[in-house]
């Protein structure tokens, strides 16, 4: 029985370390991301479709 307890709170213990990990993104990682996409989309904005798009095929070409 001692066993089944043990692995019941290590198992629960799991899933606090993986909230205690969510949350730690939630106030760092995605922020930052949501604001790069903010920026990355007020460029594309203001240079246009075309040019970007012209920009990324350059950019992808094997030289």
């Amino acid at each position: 029985m001692k066993f089944v307890t043990e692995f019941a709170s290590d198992f629960m213990g799991l899933f606090q370390s993986g909230g205690k990990t969510f949350v730690g993104w939630m106030t760092t990682i995605i922020p930052t991301v949501l604001l790069l996409l903010v920026l990355m989309n007020a460029i594309i904005a203001f240079v246009g479709d075309k040019k970007i798009s012209k920009l990324a095929r350059a950019s992808s070409k094997n030289l």
